[in-house]
């Protein structure tokens, strides 16, 4: 398989509830894959999906009163569009796991 444009490519990101009021459509991020390299790639967010799901915790495991407790966190969805320049260089892969640095502190 052939990658036509791999200087384009979208992630799909979860992030928690609390920062709902900071993600907006058009944000400028960056995003980091580290078998890329460590450089930041510029990116952004180009769409946000406000419908929240409950964030399953790793190590959470259905307790023995798990209807009496308060609900967990919760996570919402966004896609961030990479615009990676140098990607005829080294191609981001399908697949590939990264971060994504938001322009404000948690």
């Amino acid at each position: 398989m052939t990658i036509s444009n791999a200087s384009r490519m979208q992630l799909n990101v979860a992030v928690d509830e609390q920062y709902f009021d900071r993600v907006k459509k058009g944000t400028a991020v960056e995003v980091v894959v580290p078998t890329h390299g460590l450089r930041p790639i510029p990116a952004r967010i180009t769409s946000v999906d406000f419908v929240f799901e409950p964030r399953r915790l790793s190590n959470a495991a259905p307790g023995l009163y798990d209807i009496h407790e308060p609900p967990g966190p919760h996570q919402m969805h966004l896609q961030v569009e990479v615009h990676d320049p140098n990607a005829n260089a080294k191609p981001l892969q399908p697949g590939s796991i990264g971060y994504v640095i938001f322009p404000f502190e948690p």
